[in-house]
């Protein structure tokens, strides 16, 4: 049985006539869950609205969304509020989604001369065409999270959207992978997600229509474990592979290393039709991408990051980089891959001790920009950390912290305003893991410190509420806190923050919470405030 794809999207954005062309074309039933809802009511959702209230129709909706799941294979439009909901989104999650989108002008020609949308009621039109911006800008993000994105006002008439989306569903790799796409325009690519799908890199490199000459860059760590199959698949699907080993560890990502990849790929004699496979964590994706984007001034090149934090954070974006001597990533570029391919199942070979600063980089995400998702770690997260949630659970996680990822960086590619949040922890664990020399902490343990410092100097600017700041701490607790720093002067950790990639015109960008799952830049932060946040962050580890 195949999963069930649902549309989502605004009202007006043609997801009934896209669907009713997708169904008859894939040979599907279709199912309106307006027409349910209205069928269970026995009475229009305008009526809903005007006698009894949004709340009930919401109730209804939802009942009727939860029993059209039970089925399978069949293709659902569902109504514009529905993914806005939680219990919703777990109910399409199981299937693949895809979003129907249009921008507010189109809608608002559609929908109009329509007196019958309880929302747009009573409205002039300028009155519509506001509300409709209004509202769509609250449900973008939820739109978003949609597996495959479409946009009717480009893509031609029903048949011809219906015919996109066929063309990314097809194959069997779609119905057993969850997919989050990084919008970039032409930049734009793919993040696959599932468990046990290691083997499906040589057809994915096909589907993307990579050269036939790739170099796989790992370290001897990973490629004990996963070398082999991946060679394995990109040779059965006709790719000749030149393995790459570097050393493990932070304190070899550097242009020495990168210098001894581009002699490798030089004396092999690969050209620019030839691809670099990052198989690794975040080291080797960084590494890796950096000599993508140098290499004969630039090659196609894909992540297959094997760590926790590797999936949720570094090998989305692309940020690729080397460290120097005087401050981390200080040297690379923004170079985005072809796709990312994410096996969570590899995370049973993690150590434990990975797996817990990778979790650190997901409660990052949380705390920045989703409350939900936090709540959901605050309830889960021994269970999570043992691994012994079903992998559909661990996929999901995934791919929730991918879309956020995803998300900032479709907005901000190159970090000149919101993508800022993503460093939330990062200002002060970047100094704490280069004046450690890269060997005390692993980047998620630094970050954690981080976030326990910024946290403290939101607090002391009243931005964050003190039960909020402790709610973090509480919850970085559980991961275990790492070492306490070494008792390292103020001087030293302020010169390091201070050659730091975030400071821009002699100002320092710091992220700072407003509450959980809101995070801002403030150019505000003192050394006094900074001063007392370590000394903070030291009295917490001491009660340890």
């Amino acid at each position: 049985m195949e999963k069930n794809v649902f549309l989502v999207g605004f009202m007006g954005s043609g997801k009934t006539r896209v669907g009713q062309a997708l169904a008859r074309k894939l040979g599907r039933d279709f199912i309106d869950t307006d027409q349910l809802v209205e069928q269970r009511a026995g009475k229009s959702i305008f009526q809903i609205f005007t006698q009894q209230g949004e709340e009930e129709f919401r109730r209804l909706e939802h009942l009727c969304i939860k029993d059209v799941s039970q089925g399978k294979n069949a293709v659902i439009s569902l109504g514009g509020g529905v993914p806005c909901h939680p219990e919703n989104r777990k109910i399409v999650q199981q299937g693949i989604s895809v979003y129907i989108s249009a921008p507010p002008e189109i809608i608002f020609e559609r929908v109009r001369r329509n007196d019958k949308r309880p929302l747009l009621a009573g409205l002039s039109d300028t009155g519509k065409l506001e509300k409709i911006k209004s509202l769509l800008a609250q449900r973008e993000k939820f739109y978003r999270q949609a597996d495959i994105v479409v946009q009717t006002e480009t893509e031609g008439s029903p048949q011809e959207v219906a015919e996109n989306i066929i063309e990314k569903l097809r194959g069997n790799l779609l119905q057993t992978m969850r997919i989050v796409n990084v919008e970039l325009k032409a930049r734009s690519y793919p993040i696959y997600i599932g468990t046990g799908v290691l083997s499906e890199l040589g057809k994915l490199c096909r589907r993307h229509s990579l050269g036939r000459r790739a170099a796989v860059v790992t370290n001897p760590t990973v490629a004990e474990l996963y070398l082999k199959p991946v060679e394995q698949s990109l040779a059965d699907n006709g790719y000749n592979v030149l393995p790459v080993l570097i050393p493990d560890g932070e304190q070899y990502k550097t242009l020495e290393t990168a210098d001894s990849i581009f002699e490798s790929l030089i004396r092999a004699k690969l050209d620019r039709d030839s691809a670099i496979i990052a198989l690794g964590g975040g080291v080797v994706g960084d590494i890796a991408g950096f000599v993508a984007a140098t290499f004969l001034r630039g090659v196609r090149y894909l992540q297959v990051p094997t760590t926790l934090l590797a999936q949720v954070d570094s090998s989305v974006g692309g940020k690729v980089a080397v460290n120097h001597r005087l401050g981390k990533n200080l040297i690379g570029a923004f170079y985005q891959p072809q796709f990312v391919l994410i096996d969570t199942g590899v995370l049973k070979t993690l150590p434990r001790r990975e797996l817990r600063a990778g979790m650190a980089e997901v409660i990052k995400h949380a705390l920045i920009r989703d409350e939900d998702l936090f709540e959901h770690l605050e309830n889960n997260i021994e269970q999570l950390l043992e691994l012994t949630v079903p992998p559909e659970l661990l996929e999901q996680l995934v791919r929730r912290n991918c879309q956020i990822k995803a998300e900032v960086v479709s907005k901000d590619e190159r970090e000149r305003g919101l993508r800022a949040i993503l460093n939330y922890g990062h200002t002060v664990g970047h100094a704490i893991e280069a004046i450690t020399d890269y060997r005390r902490y692993r980047h998620g343990e630094a970050v954690l410190l981080g976030m326990i410092v910024a946290a403290h100097i939101g607090f002391q600017m009243k931005l964050l509420a003190e039960e909020e700041m402790n709610r973090q701490n509480r919850l970085l607790k559980k991961l275990g806190f790492p070492p306490s720093p070494p008792d390292i002067p103020i001087r030293v950790i302020m010169e390091k923050i201070e050659s730091d990639k975030k400071v821009r015109g002699g100002h320092l960008r710091f992220v700072l919470l407003r509450q959980i799952g809101e995070a801002t830049v403030s150019e505000q932060v003192g050394q006094n405030q900074i001063e007392e946040g370590v000394k903070y962050l030291r009295r917490l580890l001491e009660q340890k």
